[in-house]
């Protein structure tokens, strides 16, 4: 399963497989520069698909967008 964002001004794709969230657009050490960034930005992300990473590796599912929350909830299915 997959969906798509709007992130830095294009259309990027998150998948879930396996309850791991995958990102075609991002690689993992991109998205951890990008996590260290906010923080320099008092905690606010330039890039929605670091956005969803942190929240998902503090195991925030319920402050995941929507779509997302249900995807996860399919592939646990």
């Amino acid at each position: 399963m997959y969906c798509f964002l709007w992130c830095n001004g294009e259309i990027h794709k998150i998948g879930v497989k396996n309850r791991q969230l995958i990102f075609s657009d991002h690689t993992q050490e991109e998205l951890e520069t990008e996590v260290a960034l906010s923080a320099l930005n008092d905690g606010q992300f330039q890039c929605k698909c670091a956005e969803i990473y942190t929240l998902w590796q503090k195991g925030q599912i319920k402050k995941l967008p929507k779509f997302l929350q249900k995807m996860l909830k399919e592939e646990l299915k």
